[in-house]
């Protein structure tokens, strides 16, 4: 895959940090599927930085942090704002 030029990097990197839930609930609301909004920051993002093969997806041997919803965001994608835990480098994080 092509590496993209380094200052378009650090923009797409602070982009994706930027976003937010109610950007998800934007994105749908503007016609992308909630399946689209979703990979939008994941899938996508790591494919355009070059890092597909180590994140993006979880898949074994890759690297993932984990957002847990009560309902499902391919349904209702306002679900992303709320989360009720969070998984990073296997510990769970609770949000209260």
């Amino acid at each position: 895959m092509t590496r993209i030029p380094g200052i378009a990097l650090i923009i797409m990197l602070a982009w994706i940090q930027s976003l937010s839930a109610g950007d998800f609930v934007e994105f749908v609301s503007r016609g992308m599927s909630e399946s689209d909004a979703i990979r939008t920051a994941t899938v996508n993002a790591a494919r355009m930085l070059g890092f597909d093969q180590e994140l993006g997806t979880i898949e074994r041997g890759k690297i993932a942090d984990i957002i847990a919803t009560s309902g499902n965001p391919l349904d209702d994608i306002s679900e992303l704002t709320r989360i009720h835990f969070v998984m990073r480098d296997g510990i769970v994080y609770y949000v209260f």
